[in-house]
């Protein structure tokens, strides 16, 4: 898993925004023996290291036959090509069996691989109730659990049965369940049943009106005229987010929901933590604002890490109302304010603005909104930080990681009529809000090459937390020699000489300039793009890492 974000500048303020590359739809595998009680069966689960081997084995083994008897067939081999075969050639029954060994190993695989909490999270469905019938340590009958949740008996085990095909329950003997790992989590995980019951009540429905949705309104870029809309009987009325505040049990669902898929992989919010240079604001008490941070489990987070932050959540008032109480240092540092996005921002000089996933739910006429009701709050040096998602060229992430993120990009459209964007596509949104907003350099979260004048230099946590380097001009980009006249400076700070002087040695290596004799272990440079440079090529001359701008500023 990476993240990377890219900064911008804006006037007084930096931006960053980053890329998750996500990984989901997972199950897991149970086998087909069937177990006399739950408990052996969760025992039985534990040994699957060498199951893995054994199914590449029967991968390897069944495909190697299917190929060689197509060969000598004179068979198409399957492709993805366009002018590839349309269906799988026909088999006789030993190969049939063989084709079906392959399919079903290659599906338990993958399921081991990723495991039964991201099946649970990308194969959504409502069974909840069932899952919280019987104990996970326990078995219990069709007809007991029909009792439990209200439904008949015949229904309970046809959806039961469909359910185990993707390894949520076992049948463990005739007319017996037994859970897997998959319907653990269903019973267990509070958040992940908010997770289901969001997909299962809010999104599915608006799915289903997706079409009707936009072939009314082809542009899609109206909030109150999208699938949710038509399926709530709420379009040109309100978005999605003013139904849901209405009640306080979707609201607290979907508070539920966004905390569990911070947990699923791609998103948990350690990226958040180390992708950033929280440490640098926390050793100067600096304040965050989280704009629309649902119940601030992200502030929560950062607080407990980072001890002199402060921070503001905000998000709809019936989703303050329905957040946890903190407790102790967190409940001293960490306010909820009542606040829509979409009106000027009433906290006025904070340090950071954090947008955590919710440029994506905003299609640009919104979203350039959004950032304009922002940009009077702000103070010489604040920034504005964004952690979202960022689409990466076709091709470029694994097909499954790419799926996901092009479903939840259909996602997006289907509840809100807007977009997961492209980094080229946030430029473009930057530049529509103001033209002050410039880009400022990329940060990565395990590993990072800064790019100096065609140079790279890998040592990611060495620079972006040590060095903070933030710009290097060459001096053939100076209107005069005289570099103090015309850019603020500050200093800046290598713990060890020994660094100092590997720094400079790296800086001479790679014909960069700097401010400062090479003797001198305390170098300067420039932190701020004045508008009397607007005519410098500084993207071919620069790297930045948290750009700051406008007066004096401490790094």
């Amino acid at each position: 898993m990476r993240v990377v974000g890219a900064q911008l500048s804006a006037g007084s303020s930096g931006i960053s925004f980053g890329r998750s590359s996500v990984q989901a739809r997972c199950e897991s595998r149970n086998g087909n023996r069937k177990f006399g009680s739950s408990r052996e069966l969760l025992s039985a689960r534990s040994s699957s290291s060498s199951q893995l081997v054994e199914l590449a084995a029967t991968i390897a083994r069944e495909t190697a036959k299917l190929d060689a008897y197509m060969q000598a067939s004179g068979l198409p081999t399957p492709s993805f090509d366009v002018n590839g075969p349309l269906n799988f050639p026909r088999l006789n029954d030993e190969m049939q069996k063989a084709r079906e060994e392959v399919i079903k190993a290659a599906k338990e695989l993958g399921d081991l691989m990723t495991g039964p909490t991201e099946t649970v999270r990308w194969m959504a469905w409502d069974l909840t109730d069932p899952a919280q019938s019987f104990p996970v340590d326990k078995t219990a009958t069709f007809s007991q659990i029909a009792e439990k949740v209200g439904l008949g008996e015949l229904n309970v085990r046809r959806f039961l049965r469909h359910a185990m095909t993707n390894r949520i329950f076992e049948e463990a003997a005739p007319g017996v369940v037994a859970h897997t790992a998959a319907s653990r989590v269903l019973a267990e995980d509070r958040m992940m049943n908010d997770w289901v019951g969001f997909c299962v009540e809010d999104m599915w429905p608006a799915a289903s009106q997706t079409v009707p949705a936009l072939k009314r309104n082809p542009s899609a870029d109206d909030m109150t005229q999208t699938g949710f809309c038509l399926a709530n009987n709420t379009t040109d009325l309100e978005p999605m987010f003013t139904t849901l505040g209405k009640s306080p049990q979707r609201a607290r669902r979907m508070g539920g929901a966004m905390l569990s898929l911070t947990g699923g992989e791609g998103y948990e919010l350690s990226h958040l933590l180390a992708s950033y240079d929280w440490a640098t604001l926390d050793a100067r008490s600096a304040q965050i604002v989280d704009v629309g941070g649902s119940h601030g489990f992200a502030c929560v987070a950062l607080a407990e890490r980072f001890p002199n932050l402060t921070f503001v959540v905000q998000d709809l008032p019936q989703t303050i109302a329905s957040a946890p109480a903190l407790a102790g240092d967190l409940a001293a540092r960490i306010q909820f304010q009542a606040h829509d996005f979409t009106q000027p921002q009433p906290v006025r000089g904070a340090d950071v603005y954090l947008y955590r996933w919710i440029l994506h739910n905003h299609s640009d006429k919104y979203a350039v909104n959004m950032l304009r009701q922002l940009i009077p709050a702000l103070k010489n040096g604040a920034r504005v930080v964004i952690n979202d998602h960022c689409l990466p060229e076709p091709g470029t992430e694994s097909a499954r990681d790419e799926k996901i993120m092009r479903t939840m990009d259909l996602v997006m459209l289907t509840l809100l009529n807007a977009q997961e964007r492209t980094e080229g596509e946030f430029r473009e949104l930057f530049a529509k809000t103001d033209h002050r907003f410039s880009t400022a350099g990329q940060s990565q979260a395990i590993s990072t090459s800064i790019h100096v004048n065609g140079s790279t230099q890998d040592d990611a946590q060495y620079l972006a937390e040590r060095l903070r380097v933030m710009t290097y001009v060459r001096k053939s980009c100076l209107i005069k020699e005289d570099f103090n006249m015309w850019h603020d400076m500050f200093e800046l700070k290598v713990e060890l000489k020994s660094r100092r002087r590997d720094l400079a040695a790296w800086f001479n290596a790679n014909k960069i300039d700097y401010i400062g004799l090479s003797s001198d272990f305390t170098y300067k440079a420039s932190h701020v793009l004045d508008l009397t440079f607007s005519n410098i090529p500084f993207a071919q001359t620069t790297i930045r890492f948290d750009l700051y701008s406008g007066l004096d500023h401490e790094t």
